[in-house]
Parts: C-alpha cells; sequence; structure tokens
C-alpha cells in the first residue's frame, strides 16, 4: 500500500504545498509557533534588536522542523517549470534561500504586529 502524502511537490518552482489534512495542520502549527516564539521573546525583551537577535535563530529552527517534516511526509521535490529539471546544487541553494524567505516574511511579520500594537511588550 502507498503511504499517505502530507506534502506534494509544487507544480512550479520548488517545495511543496499541503495535500492532506495532515500538511494543513503541520502549515498551521508552524504559523502558530512562530507567533508564540515571537510573543514569548517580545514580552522579556527590551528593545526590537533584542527581540530580533533572540527569534532569528528560534525560527531558523522552526523552519527547518517545517521543511524536515515536509520533505519526511511528502514527495521529493523538484525544481519544475516548463517542463524542465534543475541540478541538485540549484535545489541547495533554493532551499536554504527558503529557509531565509520565510525567516524574513515573519521578522517583517511580527514587527508590523509589534507597530499596530497587536503584539504586546514591556
Amino acid at each position: 500500500m502507498k503511504k499517505k502524502l502530507w506534502f506534494r511537490a509544487k507544480d512550479y518552482g520548488w517545495g511543496w504545498q499541503p495535500s492532506s489534512w495532515e500538511g494543513w495542520l503541520i502549515i498551521v502549527a508552524y504559523i502558530m509557533g512562530m507567533f508564540f516564539i515571537f510573543w514569548r521573546i517580545d514580552t522579556d525583551s527590551h528593545s526590537a534588536s533584542d527581540t530580533l537577535i533572540n527569534f532569528i535563530p528560534q525560527s531558523i529552527i522552526l523552519t527547518a522542523i517545517l521543511i524536515w517534516t515536509a520533505s519526511a511526509f511528502g514527495e521529493r521535490p523538484e525544481w519544475r517549470w516548463a517542463g524542465r529539471r534543475m541540478p541538485a546544487r540549484v535545489v541547495l541553494f533554493k532551499s536554504v534561500i527558503l529557509v531565509a524567505v520565510f525567516t524574513v516574511f515573519t521578522i517583517i511579520l511580527m514587527v508590523v504586529l509589534n507597530a499596530l500594537g497587536l503584539v504586546v511588550s514591556k
């Protein structure tokens, strides 16, 4: 019997997208985890730089766990665009970029939420 995939490879680009309720649950847990990490760090921080310095390593770890989970319970991703397959070194580079983009996006989101007063800080 074929195992049920939680994530399937994207049709364009490199990476995964959820293909079952388990995959969507992992995505929701990841987003909630990012909010929780930021909130926990922000409540004890004295400045924005304090918050970011402590948030970045933990968000990288959480993102790496997300990528590992998608690779363990999903299809093998390939860089797909117009039917062409890309070399492994390009795929590795893209995965590093993916971690950086997730981290930067989360940092920007948390800074905006903090500026809007939606995240309480001391």
